[in-house]
């Protein structure tokens, strides 16, 4: 039930956006409030089976929040800029604890991100960066999810990588020149992702160039990386 309300509520705004303006701005906090809210520990007394239905139950109600918060962002950004961090970080927890049958679910949660990675609220994610680039934390453990969900993934993380990139650390950037060297050699994956993983690299030359390390080394053998990556996809 509590699932449903937020898509009834966003139903209504959308057939009476004036007269329910109000009552929105004050169900914001609310909103934002629910999808912080932290996964209770399984107990001795809870089985196995029955807790990970509950917390499907109630992921799958924070993701739905969550959904109808992203199409609210551009009328009341103003209102909901003071708890962009908290978005974020309600965004990485939900990744981090959907559980791994849940496909549907995690694939929302993909939509929702990329709704606000298309926002100025993504600068609230560069602090989460290094627990996004983890496959574990983007997919779970599942074969399901990683089969269906790798594109999506990686497209999403290749929009916040595109808009952080200036902040990046060398050490970040190596990883993520690991991450999607691997996806340019990977013809499981469809060849728009491998497009967009060449176009991310490319973008990231400017800032490995200009970066600001003692060592200069370092950022000479990632462009070496990257060069051999490009090269490597022609001849194979």
């Amino acid at each position: 039930v509590v699932t449903e309300c937020p898509l009834s509520v966003m139903l209504l705004y959308q057939l009476h956006p004036m007269q329910i303006r109000e009552q929105i701005r004050d169900l914001i906090p609310k909103m934002i409030a629910a999808i912080q809210l932290k996964v209770p520990p399984m107990t001795l007394q809870t089985s196995q089976s029955k807790y990970q239905m509950r917390l499907l139950e109630m992921v799958a109600c924070q993701v739905k929040t969550l959904s109808f918060l992203t199409y609210l962002l551009k009328s009341f950004a103003v209102s909901m800029k003071p708890q962009s961090k908290q978005i974020a970080e309600a965004v990485v927890y939900l990744f981090k604890v959907c559980p791994t049958s849940a496909t549907a679910v995690r694939k929302e949660l993909f939509v929702a991100t990329r709704h606000i990675l298309a926002t100025d609220f993504r600068s609230s994610f560069f602090p989460f960066v290094n627990e996004l680039l983890k496959e574990k934390v983007l997919l779970g453990s599942g074969r399901q999810s990683d089969t269906s969900l790798r594109p999506l993934a990686y497209s999403t993380i290749a929009d916040l990588v595109h808009h952080v990139r200036g902040k990046l650390k060398l050490k970040q950037i190596s990883n993520i020149i690991y991450i999607f060297s691997r996806n340019i050699d990977d013809p499981m994956l469809p060849l728009s992702i491998q497009i967009t993983s060449v176009r991310l690299l490319l973008n990231l030359v400017d800032n490995i160039y200009h970066n600001k390390e003692p060592d200069r080394m370092r950022g000479w053998n990632l462009l070496v990386r990257i060069l051999n990556t490009l090269v490597n996809k022609f001849i194979f």
